[in-house]
């Protein structure tokens, strides 16, 4: 997302797990997109802040302000945001919160609070405006946590206000792996709780919640060892393709220097998973199923930056353009891609 300056590339130059999935969907239904960050004008926002961490400040441009109609990133399907929209079918089901913390420890969030208890370890830093966070806070209560901005994570390990941190897992082994200085354990996965991830949509959009489920379970039943599986996408499925942007090493290699995130066929190094973004849609998904729609919707996909070392500053007010949904590929069409 970000030059080696830190200034903040063309969105047609973003690249990671997202922006792939986005690209697979594209390819295989004609569907076209512009790539955007959330506006920050949600009462969930922080005023004149970097908002690209804020999972409800993206939500919220879909859900209150309308100035998109979907939000992608790591969103756990929960019951708040299926009352305030739609879901798409879950494009992965093992992102489970973790716990890391310095010293390498790799504790639960039930042998945290023990430790908490007996005061051996610190506070618990939560995610400000994620689902998880309301999760944590009243499941585990007994905690002593704070929420703070995902910016915050790693300078409050830093400076000691944290002992650790929750985030879903994908997310904690990436930041351990980026910062082996901290020696940061990443604990297991919840065994309960939110693990499933989808795409959230407008109320009115079901035809098109619909169509985007339909594309994702299809990358999902791919065969990334057959060749001749035209549905993977560069021999990727959901599940192989997830793996190649989302999992980092859990613990760091000998050397001081954190690995490199992964390279996309035909991409840069920029590792994305669960960024604010938006898209504009062309030629809109629901035509998939010979629904013949030819309004103009506007799509605004908002991927929560998780990544801020490598994906700082993705805000910036921009939104997503208007999207002629017309002539999509429909299923019996789709084997002559």
């Amino acid at each position: 997302m970000y030059d080696s300056s830190g200034t903040l590339l063309p969105s047609t130059q973003w690249t990671g797990y997202f922006p792939d999935l986005l690209q697979w969907i594209g390819r295989q239904s004609g569907m076209t997109y512009t790539l955007t960050a959330p506006s920050g004008a949600g009462s969930s926002c922080a005023s004149g802040a970097d908002n690209t961490g804020n999972y409800g400040c993206g939500q919220q441009d879909v859900t209150e302000l309308g100035t998109s109609d979907i939000y992608v990133g790591l969103y756990y399907v929960t019951a708040q945001r299926l009352q305030a929209g739609l879901m798409s079918r879950t494009f992965t089901g093992d992102a489970g919160l973790a716990v890391a913390q310095k010293g390498g420890a790799t504790d639960t969030l039930d042998s945290y609070q023990a430790k908490q208890a007996a005061g051996t370890v610190g506070r618990l830093c939560t995610l400000t405006g994620a689902a998880f966070t309301d999760w944590v806070s009243r499941e585990y209560p007994a905690i002593d946590q704070v929420a703070v901005a995902y910016s915050e994570y790693v300078t409050s390990i830093r400076s000691g206000a944290c002992d650790a941190f929750v985030v879903d897992r994908p997310i904690a082994l990436q930041i351990a792996a980026q910062n082996c200085d901290l020696n940061l354990g990443v604990g297991p996965s919840t065994t309960y709780g939110y693990h499933d991830c989808a795409f959230g949509i407008r109320k009115e959009l079901n035809d098109v919640t619909i169509a985007i489920s339909y594309w994702i379970e299809w990358l999902r039943t791919c065969s990334p060892n057959d060749s001749n599986d035209f549905r993977c996408y560069n021999a990727f499925n959901l599940a192989t393709l997830y793996v190649r942007w989302g999992i980092a090493p859990d613990q760091c290699p000998a050397s001081s220097s954190p690995p490199p995130p992964p390279t996309a066929a035909g991409g840069d190094v920029t590792n994305v998973f669960g960024t604010i973004f938006g898209t504009t849609v062309t030629n809109r998904l629901d035509a998939i199923f010979g629904l013949a729609i030819t309004t103009l919707v506007l799509v605004s996909i908002a991927f929560l930056v998780m990544m801020s070392s490598i994906l700082k500053g993705l805000g910036g007010g921009q939104r997503a353009v208007g999207v002629d949904t017309k002539n999509m590929i429909e299923p019996s069409d789709a084997r002559s891609l």
